[in-house]
């Protein structure tokens, strides 16, 4: 499996990580809301576009708004060769 789903915890232990790409996967208004800091906009329904921009060689790690849409995310990115992680229950559980 190249996708792991992550708790809070291990979602900001991987995103000190050097290399890795963090990824919000909600609609642009709720980005512009508010985001992680150093996350990119990459919409889920245009992850096929987006998707090709990077190397399979650089981690990444996907958020949405409850989690169901960065899970499906990472079984589409993993299945193009990424490795990914996926928080569990969306940026609302990062506290």
């Amino acid at each position: 499996m190249r996708y792991r789903l992550l708790s809070p915890f291990e979602f900001q232990l991987a995103m000190k990580k050097p290399g890795v790409i963090l990824l919000d996967l909600r609609d642009k208004e709720d980005f512009e809301t508010y985001h992680l800091k150093g996350a990119i906009h990459a919409p889920y329904e245009h992850l096929e576009e987006w998707s090709n921009r990077f190397s399979t060689d650089q981690p990444m790690l996907v958020y949405c708004a409850k989690g169901n849409e960065s899970i499906l995310a990472a079984r589409r990115l993993a299945n193009k060769g990424f490795y990914v992680g996926s928080l569990i229950g969306g940026i609302g559980r990062m506290g």
